[in-house]
């Protein structure tokens, strides 16, 4: 029967933070021998191998974290505007429209624009300002 269970010291060495598999079988007080490093070769490779995908999945977390962030802040964004668009379309409901209120929201709607396009005058088809300035228009026109 073997002295040692080298599968399981490999397993530990490689989960270890142990930073040579001669500091590991210090530690466990193996000796470090020919017939030693003919059970742990290739263990460095495999510790590395590990690493390298413990790495890879903090780094695929991180991001993910970011686009998260990114992708509420781009939703409240949007809910604000959608929340300003209705309240246009209630002033121009109205008899009376106080085109200061309506200066004032649509200050605001371009506001939420250069957020959402990072500070970038892009139209686009679904443009809240130019959706608003063009029914504007028809309004104003009838």
């Amino acid at each position: 029967m073997a002295k040692y269970d080298w599968k399981q010291l490999e397993r530990d060495y490689v989960l270890s933070n142990s930073k040579s598999i001669t500091e590991f079988l210090k530690e466990k007080k193996i000796p470090n021998n020919g017939s030693t490093r003919k059970y742990t070769m290739g263990w460095n490779t495999i510790k590395r191998q590990n690493e390298d995908k413990t790495n890879t999945k903090i780094i695929e977390k991180v991001i993910e974290k970011k686009a998260e962030k990114e992708a509420k802040k781009i939703i409240t964004v949007y809910s604000v505007a959608e929340k300003l668009l209705k309240k246009i379309e209630e002033i121009t409901a109205k008899e009376e429209i106080n085109v200061w209120s309506i200066k004032k929201i649509t200050s605001s709607l371009k506001d939420i624009n250069d957020i959402v396009n990072g500070n970038k005058n892009i139209a686009t088809e679904n443009n809240y300002i130019d959706e608003f300035e063009k029914a504007w228009r028809i309004r104003n026109e009838k």
